[in-house]
């Protein structure tokens, strides 16, 4: 028996003079710090013994109490079963939707163009060059398209190669149902500013809201990405998909955390054009220099292939 649970609490010697009783009489010293404990071992018992002309004695006996059974250990989760880049692209595009969480809308391409460092990085923006700074105004974002089965476009001006972004590492600005002149929205310095957003808004904020008069001269913020999806949609369904400026989306992301974020933030190197295939590689082995021990693919894009949406070139 436990002396330690009787209250008040007992000593061995207060079993004098039961020899019978003191021989099973213990100390318990818990593992909660409640009792002070003498043994490296908690919890523990000390064990009480009788001796002739001393009485019921603390013996220098420590036993081990008997702990619970451990709960069974279960086998860990098993993680999601692993597939390829080309199949993920493949069912991101195919199931993509209006929603705002970028992940659920499709797939994330910027085509290269001349606003960034070089062809050669292109996931670099320009730097400041007081000679000529005409691109510098456009280092603080990135022009994105969603694409997926239902929005099958994306601006493209001259070169047939670019990227894919990681959807959940990156930071969106704002977005538009079509192009509408981000160029022209411009901060100065480049950045975001109380007064500026670049790509969406110069001066007070000016943000779509959704209804009906509240579709157009406005930027689309991230929580209504949803909603500018479905205008998108409606709007091709209502002008039909080959009218200027309808075709495709405008996502305009921040260029400074897009670069904050590498490599996590870009996903793969794309070409559309087996002619533009030695542009896409280059820039993707320089990015693997500049990045040793990532891994980014390089893949064929052939939105007109539902079979091969995404071909695997290089891992």
């Amino acid at each position: 028996m436990n002396l330690r649970t009787f209250d008040p609490p007992k000593w061995c010697h207060s079993l004098d003079p039961n020899s019978t009783l003191c021989d099973l009489a213990y100390i318990g010293f818990e593992a909660d710090g409640t009792t002070p404990c003498p043994s490296p071992v908690c919890p523990v018992r000390q064990l009480c013994g009788y001796e002739q002309g001393r009485g019921c004695q603390l013996t220098n006996t420590f036993v081990a109490c008997a702990l619970p059974p451990s709960p069974p250990v279960l086998p860990p989760k098993a993680p999601p079963p692993w597939q390829p880049i080309d199949k993920e692209l493949r069912d991101r595009f195919v199931n993509g939707h209006p929603a705002n969480r970028l992940q659920d809308t499709g797939v994330l391409v910027h085509m290269f163009d001349q606003l960034a460092r070089s062809l050669e990085q292109p996931w670099l923006p320009c730097e400041h060059n007081p000679s000529d700074d005409w691109c510098y105004v456009y280092s603080d974002r990135l022009s994105f398209s969603i694409i997926n089965e239902q929005l099958p476009y994306f601006f493209n001006l001259k070169y047939a190669a670019g990227y894919i972004a990681t959807p959940n590492k990156v930071d969106l600005l704002c977005s538009w149902f079509i192009d509408y002149g981000t160029m022209d929205k411009q901060c100065e310095p480049p950045g975001v500013h109380d007064d500026c957003l670049p790509g969406c808004w110069v001066g007070a904020p000016n943000w779509c809201t959704g209804e009906p008069d509240s579709v157009w001269d406005c930027a689309w913020p991230p929580d209504l990405t949803k909603e500018m999806l479905e205008h998108h949609l409606n709007r091709l369904g209502r002008l039909g998909r080959r009218q200027l400026g309808a075709a495709y989306n405008e996502i305009i992301l921040s260029w400074h955390s897009f670069v904050r974020d590498l490599p996590d933030s870009l996903e793969a190197f794309i070409f559309t054009d087996w002619g533009s295939e030695p542009l896409a590689r280059q820039a993707r082995d320089r990015f693997l220099e500049d990045f040793p021990g990532s891994k980014k693919p390089l893949l064929h894009m052939n939105l007109n292939d539902p079979d091969a949406l995404f071909t695997l070139v290089d891992e």
